[in-house]
This record gives C-alpha cells, structure tokens and sequence, in this order.
C-alpha cells in the first residue's frame, strides 16, 4: 500500500512503495539523470528527453541486485528466475509459455544472478557496519517529489536507502569494478553522483527542513566486497554548485524554449592540433 509521508513542508512530498513505473512516468518531474546531461550542453538534455534509454541486460540484473539488497520483502514479487527450458521442441514450447503467462509483469532474471544475489547477501552479512545500516529503520526505493523555490522547477528522485532512525541518513549502494577510495574518487567524477547527491539532500531539505549527511556503500564487482564512504564537505559543495549550475541553465533554456549545443552561433571554428601533439611532431635539431 503506497504510503504518503506528511511534514510541515507544503513544497514536497516524500512516497514510499510506490512503484517504479509510477515514478518513472510522472514525466513533469525532472530526475537527476537527466537534469545533469545539461552540463554538456542543452542539446544533449534535449536528446535524452527525446531518447530515453531502453534497459539493458546489465540494468536488468543491476535492478534485481538492488532488490535483493533493499526490498527483500518484494523481491519473490518483482522478478521471476527463467527456468532451464528447451524452447525448440513442442513441450518446451508449452512449458515456456506457461512460465510466461504465470510470471507476466515480472521481471526475468538468469538462475547465475540469483547466485551473484546470495554471493552479495552473504557479503553484507560479514560487514557488520553495512549490515546494520542496512537493518536501520528506514525506507527502500522512496520517491520524493518536490518544486525548486529560486526556479520554479519541478523534481523528483528515487533514493535507494532513507534511514530515519537514530537519526536521518541518506544510503546510496553503488557498484564498481574496483572500490578504492581513490577508483570510486574517480568514479564519482565520471557519473556525477556527487551531483545527484546534492539534488537528493535539497528535496529531502525541502520535505524535512534539514539536509541529512550521506553514505556510499560501494560493492566491488567480481569479489563482492563492501566500502563504506563518506563524502566530505568540499564535495557536497561542488555537488551543490553544479546543481545550481544545471538548475539555472534549465530555467534559462526553458524561458527562451533555446537548446543550444556545442556552437550556438552555427560559427565555423579554426581547430588546432593539442599542444603534446605539436611538441611531438617537432624535428630535432641536429
């Protein structure tokens, strides 16, 4: 049952168990995602909102493995295991579509991402920090909604984990192939995730008054081990600004209804070889 969480805040609203599907078509909310596409340029924003992208295997077993780890509770509800089953003869054929009609709005998941699932689980269980965080009264997968007061600009995200007990936290699970501080340092600049952060802690500002501190647990792929970071102020801030940055260049770029790309001018630029290719191609003097 969707439950809607009431504050004080008439400028958010904070949903638990709402479906993805829900969330995902509340279309006049812009998400993170996508917001932060407009720091290449306008364009690119435009092309993702006219180009959404369709979900791949990868994203597929990526949801499942956040199931598992926040929702266990839905977990048998949400995804099916496909069953070894030879499809090119007439049984197979009938068995495949029974399988298919009994699981219909399921999402289908491989036999070996059920085993990465309890490889995971039993990971988790030996961190004893990870598990608690993860056991701490809270909610999975909520959606907040709110409208930005400088801009007028109305959002939304999906958090993985809100813990609200002893005191409010902010969780987000991350996986990577290599989960050092100074791989997943490089990793945040890659996504962004210290922008998405800094939009997640203004809407939750907004519902509750106050921006909660934050925790990556970041999952290594391959040998399923568990880090646990912090971010640290300076990269809140620069999170923060380059929210801001995208926020106003969205307002600026709605109000003109102007998408600019990498030329605006439609000017033809002279182009240059890079400084190091110059040095390389110099001829030595004799």
């Amino acid at each position: 049952m969707t439950n809607i969480v009431q504050t004080n805040s008439c400028s958010a609203t904070l949903i638990e168990d709402q479906p993805y599907e829900e969330y995902a078509a509340r279309h006049e909310f812009l998400r993170s995602s996508l917001l932060k596409q407009i720091l290449v340029t306008p364009w690119h924003f435009q092309h993702s909102l006219q180009n959404p992208k369709k979900e791949t295997v990868a994203m597929t077993k990526g949801t499942a493995l956040h199931a598992a780890l926040l929702e266990p509770e839905s977990f048998q509800r949400r995804f099916a295991v496909v069953p070894k089953i030879d499809r090119r003869v007439k049984d197979g054929k009938l068995r495949w579509q029974a399988f298919v009609e009994a699981n219909r709005g399921k999402t289908l998941i491989q036999t070996k991402d059920v085993k990465l699932i309890q490889i995971l689980r039993r990971s988790i269980s030996q961190n004893s920090r990870a598990r608690a965080l993860l056991t701490m009264p809270g909610t999975s997968e909520a959606s907040l909604y709110w409208t930005d007061v400088t801009t007028g600009v109305k959002l939304k995200a999906r958090m993985d984990r809100l813990i609200t007990e002893p005191s409010r936290l902010l969780l987000e699970v991350k996986s990577t192939g290599n989960a050092t501080k100074r791989q997943f340092q490089k990793k945040i600049i890659e996504y962004d995730y210290h922008f998405s952060l800094a939009m997640y802690r203004e809407g939750l500002k907004s519902q509750f008054g106050e921006y909660p501190p934050v925790v990556f647990l970041v999952i290594e792929d391959e040998t399923w081990q568990i880090c646990l970071y912090s971010p640290d102020r300076k990269m809140l801030a620069e999170g923060h600004r380059r929210f801001r940055s995208a926020l106003d260049t969205f307002a600026k770029c709605r109000g003109a209804n102007q998408w600019p790309g990498y030329q605006p001018n439609s000017m033809i630029e002279e182009i240059s070889l890079p400084r190091w290719a110059s040095r390389a191609t110099e001829q030595p003097s004799l």
